[in-house]
């Protein structure tokens, strides 16, 4: 929270000084860093507990949040109980064959798909209705509907947020640097102190300026959710293109990059996309490898998917760090990774992008082993 509010703050007090924006700027920047700051603690999944009530019998017993109601069906298929809601069935469906009480198509679907994770949309008039199922040690099933509209509007109401007010910080900020530049034309006529600081500045706000990029690229992201469209296309051009800006830094920092890949693979892909995540991680696998190491950008067939890798021997990341590494701004050690650059937000894009594309993402990595992360382009859902 202190890394990006303190040079929002500073950086506020300047553009206030420099373009006449006033108190309007002081108190948006750091404003803005609390909202980013909650978005991260967001992706942790940090929130505060639903009210649990105990189900009443003959339910197993589950612990439901107060928005759930309930249906249950035993073994054999038969309906045994149904939530005082109304939600998901009638009261007199108790003891008849779910398949003969003309049950929604969701629930039966529900029950069909029992185990397999993923919640299942119901279809609702202005609201965000989720089902699960999950099976009871007697073979009952039990079916919930979570109702998540509340959450889904609060959700939309920070990115849209936080996507308008970066959107319009980049106008001062970009006034901020434009002087700071004009100022620095006259380098050798200034006092060397007063260079330092001009320096000091221009890098302070070209971090924010990547970091304001970064947001507004999450909030195009986030506002597409499951949307991006997929085409049929050859990976090879995509990864080529990706990694030009890791094998200008490569060459820098003395790491050897390779992309293996067949030239006639065809996946399905959102070209933007797949360049993006890959650019992401190609950066990152450069910057975490240290001198005379190895990073590889792979793509082979799997089935009908493609599989994409970006992998490393660099210093890896510790497994407690795993379900954590994807978030915004989240620093696997503060010290080691600060003189690294970058805004924080690469791999949070990257899961992001995964999500709207429909791409299974994975890590497998450990300290002193180096890292890979995989990205399983899938064909659209029939």
């Amino acid at each position: 929270m202190m890394r990006v509010a303190l040079p929002l703050a500073c950086l506020g007090v300047l553009v206030a000084l420099l373009t006449g924006t006033g108190v309007w700027s002081v108190a948006v920047l750091p404003l803005l860093a609390l909202v980013v700051w909650s978005g991260a603690k967001e992706d942790a999944g940090v929130r505060p507990p639903a009210p649990e009530v105990a189900t009443p019998p003959p339910l197993p017993p589950w612990r439901l949040g107060t928005d759930a109601s309930v249906l249950v069906v035993d073994a054999r298929g038969d309906v045994i109980a149904v939530g005082e809601g109304g939600a998901l069935g009638d009261p007199s469906w108790i003891g008849r064959p779910i398949l003969a009480v003309g049950a929604p198509s969701e629930v039966l679907e529900a029950i069909e798909r029992v185990g397999q994770g993923a919640p299942i949309p119901m279809a609702a008039a202005q609201a965000d209705l989720r089902l699960h199922a999950a099976k009871a040690p007697d073979g009952s099933v039990v079916v919930f509907v979570e109702d998540f509209t509340r959450v889904a509007e609060a959700e939309r109401t920070r990115t849209e947020f936080v996507g308008n007010v970066s959107h319009e910080l980049r106008t001062p900020l970009a006034s901020l640097l434009g002087f700071t530049e004009a100022a620095l034309l006259d380098r050798e006529g200034l006092p060397p102190d007063t260079v330092e600081m001009l320096d000091a500045i221009g890098r302070a706000g070209e971090r924010l300026r990547n970091l304001f990029d970064g947001l507004l690229r999450l909030h195009r992201i986030e506002m597409r959710r499951r949307d991006l469209p997929s085409e049929r296309a050859p990976v090879r051009p995509i990864l080529d293109a990706a990694v030009v800006d890791a094998a200008n830094e490569a060459q820098t920092a003395g790491v050897q990059l390779d992309v293996e890949c067949p030239d006639d693979l065809v996946g399905w892909v959102n070209r933007d996309a797949l360049r993006t995540a890959v650019a992401n991680l190609a950066l990152n696998a450069v910057r975490y490898t240290p001198r005379g190491g190895h990073v590889v950008v792979r793509a082979q067939p799997h089935g009908d998917d493609v599989d994409v890798e970006v992998v490393d021997d660099g210093i890896g990341i510790d497994p407690a760090h795993h379900e954590r590494v994807f978030e915004r701004f989240y620093r696997v050690e503060e010290g080691r990774d600060r003189h690294r650059g970058g805004s924080g937000l690469g791999l949070a894009i990257v899961k992001h992008l995964a999500i709207a594309s429909g791409w299974r993402l994975s890590l497998d990595s450990g300290p002193g082993r180096g890292s890979k992360f995989g990205l399983r382009l899938r064909p659209p859902a029939r």
